[in-house]
């Protein structure tokens, strides 16, 4: 089991609205990434883009929905944005900025 993996923001949002088009890779993305993975990073810069996304879509429920499991996860890391920017420049990273960049397209 590898021991981090970056996630950015499109990969986040799709996971939490289901209403997206991504929302079903995103879930088995995660589902296999948690197996693979002892622990997924993202920063508080993503975490806010997510929050306002989210907000800004489905409302403030679901937003602070979102914060509160990346809270109270064992297994998510929030990073300083500089530790994260090492991670992508190794290659240990689910998602590089677009939208669906974690999940396998068809």
């Amino acid at each position: 089991m590898a021991a981090e993996l970056f996630v950015d923001t499109g990969p986040w949002v799709a996971l939490a609205d289901e209403d997206d088009r991504y929302h079903a890779r995103a879930a088995s993305a995660f589902s296999r990434l948690l197996t693979e993975y002892q622990r997924l990073v993202t920063t508080n810069l993503v975490a806010a883009e997510c929050y306002l996304l989210l907000r800004l879509g489905l409302g403030h429920g679901p937003a602070v929905a979102f914060l509160d499991h990346l809270r109270a996860s064992p297994r998510i890391e929030r990073a300083a944005p500089l530790r994260t920017w090492t991670m992508k420049r190794r290659g240990s990273c689910a998602a590089t900025g677009t939208r669906a960049s974690a999940i396998p397209t068809p």
